[in-house]
């Protein structure tokens, strides 16, 4: 039965996690789960979120307040 089914994440966002920490746990969930992790990342939404990732001065929100969604989708 737990052939099939995949463990996923929320999106998480970026800025608020050490990247080599965040990249070494999900390889652990990774190799216990025989690769079925699926890691969704972002980028953040508010300004603070960019600034911890290096983006600020960057505009990722349209004037509306929608930003633009991109999906990546990573085997590791």
């Amino acid at each position: 039965i737990t052939r099939r089914v995949e463990l996923g994440t929320l999106v998480l966002a970026m800025g608020w996690r050490n990247p080599a920490l965040l990249a070494k746990m999900a390889d652990t969930v990774d190799e216990i789960s025989a690769g079925r992790l699926i890691l969704e990342l972002g980028s953040g939404y508010h300004q603070l979120e960019y600034d911890m990732l290096w983006l600020s001065g960057r505009s990722w929100c349209d004037r509306n307040g929608k930003g633009r969604q991109r999906r990546l989708h990573i085997r590791v």
